[in-house]
This record gives C-alpha cells, sequence and structure tokens, in this order.
C-alpha cells in the first residue's frame, strides 16, 4: 500500500511536471503570436500614418500651388494696370512737353 502511494505520487508529480512543461510551451507560443500580431499591428499602424501625411501633405501642395497662382494671377493684374496707368501718364508727358516747347 505504501509502495502503491509512492507510485500514485510519482505519476501525479510526472503529470505535473508534463502539465508544467506543456503550459510553458503555449505560453511561450501566445507570446510568440502576440509579439507577431503587435508587429503586424504596427507596420499597419505605420503605413496608414505614413499614407495619411502623403496625403495631407499634397492637400498642402495643391493649396499651395492654388494660392500661388491666385497671386501670380493678381499680381499680372497688378502690372497690367501699373503698364496701363505709365502709358497714360507717357501721354501726358508727351503733350505736357511739347506744350511747353511751343
Amino acid at each position: 500500500m505504501a509502495q502503491e502511494t509512492i507510485d500514485i505520487i510519482r505519476k501525479a508529480e510526472q503529470e505535473a511536471d508534463q502539465l508544467e512543461k506543456e503550459t510553458a510551451a503555449e505560453c511561450e507560443r501566445i507570446v510568440q503570436d502576440a509579439k507577431e500580431q503587435a508587429a503586424r499591428l504596427y507596420d499597419n499602424i505605420t503605413s496608414q500614418a505614413r499614407a495619411k501625411a502623403e496625403e495631407i501633405l499634397e492637400s498642402a501642395r495643391k493649396q499651395g500651388d492654388e494660392i500661388i497662382a491666385q497671386r501670380l494671377k493678381e499680381a499680372e493684374k497688378e502690372i497690367d494696370e501699373l503698364k496701363k496707368a505709365a502709358s497714360e501718364k507717357e501721354q501726358e508727358v508727351i503733350k505736357l512737353i511739347i506744350s511747353e516747347l511751343y
């Protein structure tokens, strides 16, 4: 009976050792899976952030180009107005000089 008890205890210890090994292996697998999932998630989030940043940058470029085009258009209009005013003044000056000469 004592031998039987010892055998039961040894068997229980062996089963406990085996269970501990299986549990450790399962924990390792879970940790590895979590690391892989975290890496995929990180890559995905990073990729999305990059795409969003590129989208924002492209939008900013377009807005900048539109602003520059508008400012150029305004500058060209102002230049035309100044040329017209200068031309009118030139004619006035010519008339004034001619009138002063005669």
